[in-house]
């Protein structure tokens, strides 16, 4: 599910969240949101493939898996 926006091929967005110690700091539209903000998107993207831990002190998780865990969490 892409779209091409001025000639760059985009994805369609998920919103992620950055973490510090399993608190929710900041929901980002995209990882392209969290850029603006000074963060890197490889690093970002790193994190939520799970090849690194932290980037820039922070976990970052897609929202959709992050409720997933919340939801498990309460269930068991």
């Amino acid at each position: 599910n892409k779209s091409s926006h001025r000639g760059v091929i985009t994805y369609r967005t998920q919103k992620i969240v950055q973490l510090k110690n399993s608190t929710i700091v900041k929901i980002f539209d995209s990882i392209y949101k969290a850029t603006l903000e000074g963060f890197d998107s490889s690093c970002i993207c790193h994190c939520l493939k799970q090849v690194q831990k932290t980037h820039k002190g922070y976990h970052w998780m897609y929202l959709s898996d992050y409720e997933k865990l919340i939801n498990k969490s309460k269930n068991s």
